[in-house]
């Protein structure tokens, strides 16, 4: 038989039966695929699924609705919707703050409005003069609280603004007052004269701490066209404002 043992087998294959329960008996004669796994084995892992099949078409990376797509591949956050607009009143709302209330001046304001009325027809039926040299023409609108007035300077420059003088309304326990400008920079002195009477002068006080006062005597009476205008083309500045 050989060193090999019985039967023709090599010694690896001999049986020794001091070794039985230690080893596992010899595998029969075949093909190793064959031959079954021993029962004191673990069973093998599952099978890992099949994977899906790969589509030509580019897959779909846009965001859920409503959520910004991040390069880094997760999803931020959606920012808060911005607070509604506050109301215009409101101190933060962007509204101007309102105008304090006229305090009465008895050097400026009329007793009635129907006297301030009558000035300002006064104002605009003559022309005046300053110390400056120069010449000025007022023209009431169709309204009659609003005038235009017409400046000729003692250079010969012709300058036409409109609305420049206006009546403000009696406000809160104060008179009508005859002002110049919007904030105003200028106010009328009452002249105090009779109805009828003329005014011999028109002073305005300054309303504003870096105006100098100024005073008008009065000229010749408009009628019409005034001849001192000489036909002189007049560059005109509007005033805007209420």
């Amino acid at each position: 038989m050989g060193c090999g043992g019985a039967m023709g087998l090599p010694p690896w294959r001999t049986f020794d039966p001091r070794m039985q329960g230690v080893f596992p008996p010899p595998p029969p004669q075949g093909p190793w695929s064959a031959v079954p796994p021993p029962s004191n084995m673990p069973p093998p892992p599952p099978a890992p699924p099949a994977a899906a099949p790969q589509s030509s078409e580019a897959p779909n990376m846009a965001p859920p609705p409503g959520r910004p797509f991040s390069a880094f591949g997760s999803l931020r956050p959606t920012r808060p919707p911005p607070d509604p607009p506050r109301p215009s009143g409101s101190p933060s709302g962007g509204s101007k703050a309102p105008v304090p209330p006229r305090k009465p001046d008895a050097a400026t304001d009329f007793d009635t409005l129907e006297a301030a009325h009558y000035t300002l027809t006064e104002l605009a039926s003559t022309l005046w003069y300053d110390n400056h040299g120069s010449v000025y023409e007022l023209t009431l609108d169709s309204g009659g609280a609003r005038m235009a007035v017409k400046t000729k300077r003692a250079d010969g420059r012709v300058v036409v603004t409109k609305n420049l003088i206006h009546l403000d309304p009696p406000q809160d326990g104060a008179g009508a007052r005859i002002a110049w400008g919007i904030k105003p920079s200028f106010v009328l002195k009452n002249p105090r004269v009779a109805p009828g009477a003329p005014m011999p002068t028109a002073f305005w006080i300054a309303f504003e701490a870096n105006r100098t006062p100024f005073e008008w005597w009065r000229g010749e009476k408009v009628t019409g066209q005034a001849e001192w205008w000489g036909g002189e083309k007049a560059a005109e500045a509007e005033w805007w404002g209420s």
